[in-house]
């Protein structure tokens, strides 16, 4: 009766954690389409080729496609739980399954605005602190820390792309900028589905 149960579990939907944020691409898709826009005007007010005016359409067209698709994957969800694993997506295209049971707790951060977040929130050495302690007076950014137990060593680290987020030393940090709003109550929901998901599991 046991596995009947679990069964149905292992292959229930993911349930959405912390959802993305396609915001700060969507500058990059208005200015895409514009300079296409603007190219394809000026090369036809020139009377360019015909041929020309194709090749460098294809290019504009592959270009504003590849921006299009990064959008979309800034707006799917950056944590998702299904079953006894939680998957993290902190690079385009790309997802990373975490089992719950190393998933130890969240907390929120911060890093200064243009510096990668990792080396903020998951720093640990004299010369990161005092960068820090420099950057203290500069805008800052939220960030989400989720820390994975000491002893699951396969997962303390993992390529990401850098402006959504870090991932070393047993902790994942997700950038503010790229997912919904950080807040405590936030933080205490994503715990209160932690514990919960892992007295269910």
């Amino acid at each position: 009766m046991t596995q009947e149960q679990s069964a149905p579990a292992a292959h229930a939907s993911p349930e959405v954690w912390l959802r993305g944020n396609m915001r700060p691409v969507l500058a990059a898709v208005a200015a895409s389409l514009l300079s296409s826009a603007l190219i394809l005007g000026v090369l036809v007010a020139m009377q360019t080729r015909g041929w020309l005016v194709a090749t460098v359409s294809v290019f504009l067209a592959a270009g504003f496609l590849t921006t299009l698709m990064l959008a979309y994957e800034s707006a799917r969800p950056r944590l998702t739980r299904q079953g006894g694993v939680v998957h993290v997506r902190l690079a385009p295209w790309q997802r990373e399954a975490v089992p719950l049971e190393v998933v130890e707790c969240f907390f929120l951060g911060s890093s200064p605005v243009g510096r990668h977040p990792a080396t903020s929130s998951c720093g640990s050495s004299a010369e990161e602190a005092a960068d820090d302690s420099v950057a203290s007076t500069s805008r800052r950014r939220g960030t989400l820390a989720i820390r994975l137990a000491e002893r699951a060593t396969d997962y303390s680290q993992r390529s990401v792309s850098l402006p959504w987020g870090g991932w070393a030393r047993g902790t994942i940090v997700i950038d503010g900028l790229w997912c919904e709003p950080l807040t405590p109550s936030l933080v205490r929901t994503l715990t209160g589905r932690l514990v919960a998901a892992k007295r269910e599991a």
